[in-house]
């Protein structure tokens, strides 16, 4: 499917989204703000966020778009029924990121978006966020540059897209140790699954490993993707079921590379060319 709008100029950062009620929900920013007037608006608004609904076949059900946020880039969805969540990166001047409960909603009625739920007072940028659905609620990641790094956080959402007390601030998942960026994350059925690209001095792999949806500890954290030749640059992560998952690693070759793994071990020996 093609989508354009008709009007919109410099879409970028799709994030998509199936619906168990059936079709799709498609995110995006554009740095016109949606071709509305914005040149006595402050800088940040004219960034906007906003997205449509297609049809099971990929017919698009909202042509014109509708807007979700405004001030924000790099959006990232997950779904359970017709509630779901959006997670980007806000460009408002203070380093975070912003988390919506969206309200699906059935058309021509637009989707319904809350409050921004996630908000923090230290320093040090946030970006590249990823949003995972498992259980009875949401798990939200991002790259956190507090202490430098940058290093990887989370936090937990419930299912009406508020924070879990517990998790104000953010949790610490992967430390600043090693330059951690992109994160992505699914959950399997039992835990979520993390994916992330490691830079080192002398490499930059990616890396995957488990986190517990109760604790948010983190185990198994294992290379996936290795390649002495090129730089990893960016992964991707799919659950297959049977509690197996594909990951799927671009480099700075322009390769990509796959490696499946079935709980604690690797089916695939070295990741495979694509």
């Amino acid at each position: 499917v093609y989508f354009d709008g008709g009007f919109h100029d410099g879409l970028q950062h799709p994030a998509a989204v199936g619906l168990p009620t059936g079709g799709f929900l498609v995110a995006w920013d554009s740095p016109d703000g949606q071709g509305r007037a914005v040149e006595a608006r402050p800088l940040w608004v004219r960034h906007t966020i906003s997205g449509t609904r297609l049809r099971e076949d990929l017919s698009v059900v909202d042509y014109d778009g509708f807007e979700l946020a405004e001030g924000g880039q790099a959006p990232a969805l997950a779904c359970d029924g017709d509630a779901c969540l959006l997670a980007f990166e806000s460009l408002r001047g203070e380093p975070a990121i912003h988390v919506h409960a969206v309200g699906v909603g059935s058309p021509p009625d637009a989707p319904s978006v809350g409050d921004n739920t996630l908000t923090f007072s230290t320093s040090g940028p946030r970006n590249n966020p990823a949003v995972a659905h498992g259980g009875d609620g949401f798990l939200v990641m991002w790259e956190d540059g507090r202490a430098g790094g940058p290093a990887l956080f989370g936090a937990r959402f419930d299912e009406a897209g508020l924070l879990v007390a517990s998790d104000a601030g953010g949790v610490e998942l992967v430390d600043g140790s090693a330059r951690r960026t992109r994160p992505e994350v699914i959950f399997d059925g039992t835990d979520y699954r993390m994916v992330w690209t490691d830079g080192r001095a002398d490499e930059a792999t990616i890396q995957l490993a488990t986190v517990d949806p109760e604790t948010l500890a983190v185990s198994d954290q294992d290379i996936a993707i290795d390649d002495p030749s090129a730089a990893q640059v960016e992964s991707r992560i799919a659950a297959l079921g049977n509690d197996q998952v594909l990951v799927v690693g671009t480099s700075s070759n322009d390769i990509a590379r796959a490696r499946r793994r079935a709980a604690s071990r690797w089916l695939d020996g070295m990741a495979i060319s694509l």
